[in-house]
């Protein structure tokens, strides 16, 4: 059994037991996703050999009402059951004043002004299929006073018959911009 991935029921099980224990499951912490990693291992003579596979639980994060992009709590477990690593960017907020929104029409005019990333389509025609009011939280390394409300948008770029899904687009949702975002230009 050493190297195969859990069922779903037993990873999220695991780790939940373990942030209980340790007493690090926030109380706002949604219904996790799993996904599965390979592990290899670089041998002396230079050989990739397999190590494994881990099974990681990430859980997301609502205030408000809200997603709170980047903010993140992810535990990876082996095939025995053990969290062998976890990763934790979530802060505890307060509110701090709230500040009118931009309207979606303002916030799509600044959206069409930032180029898109794609790697392997030429922007043709866009289609945004998706607008979310969020969160942005900074990176654990970064000493954050406040949340940035922003739209993310999602969608993809089609050129003839080519299409590939473009890097999310985050536009501010406030004239008053509390802490930079990355991305933004």
């Amino acid at each position: 059994r050493t190297g195969s991935s859990l069922s779903v029921t037993k990873a999220v099980d695991a780790s939940r037991k373990f942030l209980k224990n340790s007493d690090l499951l926030p109380t706002d912490a949604l219904d996790p996703s799993v996904a599965y990693n390979e592990k290899s291992i670089l041998s002396a003579k230079g050989e990739i050999k397999n190590a494994g596979k881990t099974t990681v639980v990430t859980y997301p994060r609502q205030l408000n009402g809200l997603m709170v992009w980047n903010s993140q709590l992810f535990t990876e477990v082996n095939s025995e059951e053990k969290v062998v690593s976890m990763f934790m960017n979530w802060r505890d907020y307060i509110p701090y004043k709230q500040v009118p929104l931009k309207t979606l029409e303002n916030a799509f005019a600044e959206f069409q002004k930032n180029p898109l990333h794609v790697e392997n389509v030429q922007p043709g025609k866009v289609i945004v299929d998706r607008v979310s009011l969020v969160y942005y939280t900074q990176p654990a390394i970064v000493d954050e006073k406040y949340l940035q409300p922003i739209y993310v948008f999602e969608g993809y770029v089609q050129n003839g018959s080519a299409t590939e899904r473009f890097i999310p687009v985050a536009v501010a949702a406030t004239d008053e911009v509390f802490e930079e975002i990355p991305g933004f230009n």
